[in-house]
């Protein structure tokens, strides 16, 4: 409701702090959707990975910390990996492979178990998602900001944040909502891990659902040619 009303008051204001001409972009409307699906897994994940490491295997925060750099150091090569991919091929290639990078990771990780190995059930895992979320942000912002005007970069600018942080609620939400269900229908480490697979299959079919939605909403970034809608003077 609280947004139904902001909505009505900035298209009624003179001057809006957030011009709803911004999002007849479906450059910049799609980018901030997308951000939002794919923060949905980018957050969750993490929250799976910490309270198994942590509360099912035991580890010490230190050890949860080196096992997860693969992660991180997989985003860094990601980002570079997007900027080359952005120049060649454009928008909508690079943020497709970045979701199902994001699925690919969330699916592999439903492998891990009460006794499982860290080479074989979470660091393959860790790679593909590492890749698709360092990837994933770097492509959305440049559709977010192509689709405006360079007046109206800041404004995109702080949406495409907005999102960002929307969609990490989302994930975390979610997630914590499942495996909560799940240890209290079922107590225990095979609870929780039952909780953490579903969490994971949805992680997935999230990011997947994500590809496919950037298909249709980037379509006019071929090439990395993006439509910028207009400022009225």
């Amino acid at each position: 409701m609280l947004a139904g009303l902001t909505v009505l008051v900035e298209k009624r204001s003179a001057n809006p702090l957030l011009p709803t001409r911004l999002f007849r972009s479906t450059s910049v409307l799609g980018a901030n959707l997308l951000t939002i699906v794919a923060l949905v897994p980018g957050f969750g994940m993490s929250v799976v990975l910490s309270q198994y490491s942590l509360g099912v295997l035991g580890h010490t925060p230190i050890q949860f910390g080196l096992s997860q750099s693969a992660m991180p150091i997989a985003s860094v090569v990601g980002a570079f990996a997007a900027q080359a991919g952005l120049a060649r091929r454009g928008v909508r290639p690079v943020a497709v492979t970045a979701l199902l990078l994001l699925g690919a990771g969330c699916a592999l990780l439903v492998g891990i178990s009460l006794d499982g190995a860290y080479l074989t059930t979470v660091f393959p895992g860790l790679v593909l998602f590492g890749l698709g979320l360092g990837a994933g942000p770097v492509a959305l912002a440049a559709a977010a900001l192509a689709g405006a005007t360079p007046a109206d970069a800041g404004i995109a600018s702080g949406t495409s944040t907005a999102a960002f942080q929307i969609g990490g609620a989302f994930g975390v939400a979610v997630v914590s909502t499942i495996i909560a269900s799940s240890a209290a229908a079922t107590p225990g480490p095979a609870g929780a891990l039952a909780g953490f697979h579903q969490s994971l299959v949805v992680c997935a079919v999230v990011a997947a659902a994500g590809a496919v939605l950037a298909v249709v909403l980037l379509k006019n970034a071929r090439g990395g040619q993006i439509a910028a809608v207009p400022r009225v003077h």
